[in-house]
């Protein structure tokens, strides 16, 4: 999947057994050939720090390698949040949560349901928000000295699936049935994400959605359709 060589592959193996982040752990049987090593990332050798960026709650949490959480927490979302005072509050609470570091932690992962730069530095724009142009994750960096990468949040939950996952398949699709509905395509060697809309399929003749189309499928399935039909009662 990363088209690499024998010798790229063995000198990268190397280097993270010299820098204690993965350990062997011994030989996997095999029909003919050489035995190959299985390895396996060493839990605590870093952290890292996630940043869940929701349309009613942003969640952030601390955890190891293996995806145990040490420590969490979760704000309110305000219904329009402001770059500035949001980003403020997110900064304020990853500097908070590094207090609690046991090891070094190796970066800030943010997810967000916004359209993100190639580089994963800003948020282009925000169906939701009036968000344009705002180059979050280097604000966060020069404050907290980490190493900062925004992505889409759908992509994030099927990185997620990929590592954590019990179900191991090389082409699935993931869909989030939340406030919102959003899928992505895993084809074995890339995500398709943001281009997605599941979520805005027309099934229905009538129905106004968030997003500006008539008879959407969130109209009448997502978490924000069905709280106002049942008048403001969360799902």
């Amino acid at each position: 999947m990363l088209d690499l060589n024998k010798p790229s592959t063995s000198e990268i193996v190397e280097q993270l057994l010299i820098e204690g982040l993965v350990e062997e752990q011994g030989k996997v049987a095999t029909s003919n050939g050489r035995r190959p090593t299985a390895l396996s990332l060493v839990s605590d050798a870093r952290l890292v720090l996630g940043v869940d960026m929701g349309s009613r709650t942003t969640t952030f949490l601390l955890a190891d390698l293996q995806g145990k959480i040490l420590r969490f927490e979760r704000l309110p979302t305000p219904l329009q949040p402001q770059p500035k005072q949001w980003g403020e509050t997110i900064i304020r609470t990853c500097m908070k949560l590094t207090k609690f570091a046991t090891t070094e932690i190796a970066g800030i992962a943010i997810s967000t349901s916004a359209s993100v730069s190639p580089d994963g530095q800003s948020i282009v724009s925000h169906e939701y928000w009036d968000w344009k142009d705002i180059p979050l994750a280097k604000a966060i960096e020069v404050h907290t000295k980490l190493p900062t990468l925004l992505v889409h949040h759908v992509q994030a939950m099927v990185e997620a699936e990929r590592w954590f996952g019990k179900e191991q398949s090389n082409n699935f699709l993931y869909i989030n049935w939340g406030e919102h509905i959003a899928s992505a395509f895993y084809n074995g060697s890339s995500i398709m994400a943001e281009k997605s809309r599941f979520g805005h399929l027309p099934i229905a003749p009538t129905g106004l959605c968030r997003c500006g189309g008539i008879g959407c499928l969130e109209t009448v399935s997502a978490g924000w359709a069905l709280s106002e039909k049942h008048q403001g009662l969360s799902v």
